[in-house]
């Protein structure tokens, strides 16, 4: 009888963990990866790598709410950075100079739109440069894009 009550409360306690705090990778063909980190109470962490710990992340990371929109930049002239762009509220956290450094794009947001990610002459959102690459994060519904509209997986 031990036991069975031993099996349910362990079923309980991982279903409790799978579905209380979900995880999506998503990755651009070139093998640039995000981690998509939803944890209880409207707290989400994405990572710019894939991070399997069971913990918080300890390196670099951006935490934010289910409800964001958030767009992942790397350009190829930089490569220890990624530069994110969001629609809310949000922290970034860079604890670990070895791991990949976050930027806010609008720390710098004239010299990002018109040098960095974009020509002058760009018209839309996915105008950017060739050197180049993103991936726009929709957390609340589950889905992310590349720079040319295509759903990620």
């Amino acid at each position: 009888m031990k036991k069975i009550l031993s099996l349910i409360a362990l079923v309980i306690f991982f279903a409790l963990i799978y579905f209380g705090e979900k995880r999506d990778f998503y990755c651009l063909e070139e093998g640039k990866c995000v981690t998509v980190w939803k944890t209880y109470g409207n707290s989400c962490y994405i990572i710019p790598y894939k991070y399997y710990g069971l913990l918080s992340p300890s390196g670099n990371y951006i935490k934010t709410t289910y409800t964001n929109d958030v767009t992942i930049y790397w350009n190829d002239e930089l490569p220890n950075a990624v530069t994110i762009r969001c629609e809310q509220d949000f922290k970034i956290v860079n604890n670990n100079s070895a791991k990949i450094n976050i930027v806010d794009f609008n720390s710098n947001y004239e010299n990002n739109l018109n040098k960095v990610f974009y020509d002058k002459d760009a018209k839309g959102f996915s105008d950017v440069k060739k050197n180049v690459s993103f991936i726009s994060i929709y957390i609340k519904e589950n889905y992310a894009t590349d720079k040319n509209g295509n759903k990620l997986r």
